[in-house]
This record gives structure tokens, C-alpha cells and sequence, in this order.
């Protein structure tokens, strides 16, 4: 669907296609005009950076182009795809602009779609090991620039393969949607959970020295063990998850090596007898 919209630079009037104000919500279509007026107008919701755009190409004449979130008839995310071609007389005289304006929404559900499935996890809809791999990349990069503190946990389910063979794999799979609700929901807004692989996960914390990383997991960890998976006829189970903790420091010269020190200390954890959180042994070395 689409449609177009001629301004007139000498009258300072722009006219919609009857093709275009069906597409446009009402509030949407009503600002234009006044816009191309010069007159004082206060944006439609969510059409700021269209408005913006337009001013600009009037002001400057010339032509711009654009896809822009809006909202539609029915106040539902729309998008539009704009192009304005600008037009001049023989001595270069600005004359206007028509712009053919494209309804692009299902195009751009689309693809918000596929970037979805290309950085979740399928099971759990938190992020997958390569999507997190990238964000611990950026934040560590952060971390390093401006001297701020970024700690790492990685969390293993306890005893997971006997869940599976003795519930079987649809159990198994709603503790691990059960386990990213709820580790997802212990941290913060601006930590990230993401899944290794299998049953083993991991918690970025930006702006987090080790005692509230230690808190972090030992928040995880008790919500977990009161966890109640259903199996049927009123029955359920529970399981538990042991943690491995570590902060950057210069010793890690990659997130690979910070991966492994978090590692060792879920190692630990497990070799401990589980259910429980461990910090990486170098730290404790250091005194940190």
C-alpha cells in the first residue's frame, strides 16, 4: 500500500493522495499541512523524526528520505517508507517536492523477527551464546575504557541429565524455561542472561564489583531451589544450580579467559557438593 504527497513551495500547501490519507492516521495527516505552512505545530505522537525530516528538507530545499515508526488508524506501530524528490524550475529555483510514502510494516515485522531468532535462544527467549558472547565483548571494551567494574557469573543446573532420564526431555526443558524466568527476573535491567549451551547459562553485570555479583547469584540460587516444576497428577520436582563468579581484572585478556576463571569456580561449586556459589580462586588469591 502506498501513496503520495505533492508540496508546493510558492503556496506552501502540501496535498495528500487520496491513497496516502487512508494510509495515514488522522492525527498524522492533519499535521502536515500546517507543518508545510510554517506554522507552529506540536508533533503527532511517535512522528517526530518525520516532522523533523520534512522541516529540514523545506528549509534547505532539498529532498530527504526516510523510514519512520509511526501509528496508524487504530494506534498500532506503523511504518513508512518515505522519499521526496525534490523539483526545481530552469534557473534552479526551488519549486517544492513529491514524496511517495510506502507502507513497509510487514516488511519491518519481519525483520525484527528475524533478528529476534537471530540473537534468542529458542527454548528460554533469552539470549543465545552468540548474541552474548558480542555483548560481554562490548561491555568489557566499556569496562576497560572508562576503569568500570563488570563481573561475570556462570550458573550449570544441577544434576540435569538425570532430570531428563528420569522425567524425560519436556521436563527437562520447562526447568530450563523455568530457570531463565526466574534468573532473568533476579537481576537487573541492565544485566544480560544468556545461554552457553545445554543447561550451562551465564549473567553479564556491568557497573558490579563482587559483593553485589556474589548477591546476585546467591539470589538466583535460592529462588531457584524453591523452584516447582508440575509433572502431572499433582505431582512435581525442583532442582537446583551452582554458580562460579569472577570479575574482570587484567588478567583476562579475553572473554574467553574471562569465561574460564568463572568456569573454574563453578567446578568448584559442583565439586562442593552443588547448590552453592564460588568465587574464582584467583580473586580470593588477590584479596579482591
Amino acid at each position: 500500500r502506498g501513496g503520495h504527497w505533492v508540496y508546493d513551495a510558492r503556496l506552501r500547501t502540501l496535498k495528500l493522495s487520496d491513497e496516502l490519507r487512508a494510509l495515514l492516521s488522522e492525527a498524522l495527516a492533519a499535521n502536515l499541512q500546517p507543518l508545510a505552512a510554517g506554522d507552529d505545530v506540536t508533533p503527532a505522537p511517535g512522528t517526530e523524526q518525520l516532522h523533523s525530516d520534512l522541516q529540514r528538507a523545506i528549509v534547505n530545499e532539498c529532498e530527504f528520505a526516510g523510514e519512520y515508526r509511526v501509528s496508524d488508524a487504530h494506534d498500532q506501530p506503523q511504518w513508512l517508507s518515505v522519499h521526496a524528490d525534490a523539483s526545481y524550475n530552469s534557473e534552479g529555483r526551488y519549486l517544492g517536492h513529491i514524496a511517495y510514502v510506502q507502507d513497509i510494516t510487514e516488511r519491518k515485522q519481519l525483520e525484527l523477527e528475524l533478528r529476534r531468532l537471530a540473537t534468542t535462544d529458542s527454548l528460554t527467549g533469552i539470549l543465545n551464546r552468540g548474541s552474548f558472547l558480542d555483548r560481554t565483548a562490548e561491555e568489557i571494551a566499556r569496562a576497560r575504557r572508562y576503569g568500570r567494574p563488570l563481573s561475570l557469573i556462570v550458573l550449570d543446573l544441577d544434576d540435569f541429565k538425570t532430570i531428563n532420564d528420569r522425567f524425560g526431555h519436556p521436563v527437562g526443558d520447562q526447568c530450563l524455561r523455568a530457570f531463565a524466568e526466574t534468573g532473568t527476573a533476579c537481576l537487573r535491567r541492565a544485566d544480560r542472561l544468556g545461554r552457553l549451551g545445554g543447561e550451562e547459562f551465564a549473567a553479564l553485570l556491568p557497573e558490579t564489583g563482587l559483593p553485589a555479583a556474589l548477591g546476585a547469584a546467591e539470589r538466583i540460587r535460592e529462588h531457584v531451589q524453591r523452584l516447582r516444576v508440575p509433572l502431572g497428577d499433582g505431582l512435581d520436582t525442583g532442582f537446583t544450580v551452582s554458580a562460579g563468579v569472577t570479575l574482570l581484572s587484567d588478567h583476562h585478556q579475553s572473554i574467553e579467559q574471562l569465561l574460564a576463571a568463572a568456569d573454574r569456580a563453578l567446578y568448584r561449586a559442583k565439586a562442593e557438593g552443588r547448590n552453592r556459589v564460588c568465587l574464582d580462586n584467583d580473586l580470593q588469591v588477590e584479596g579482591v
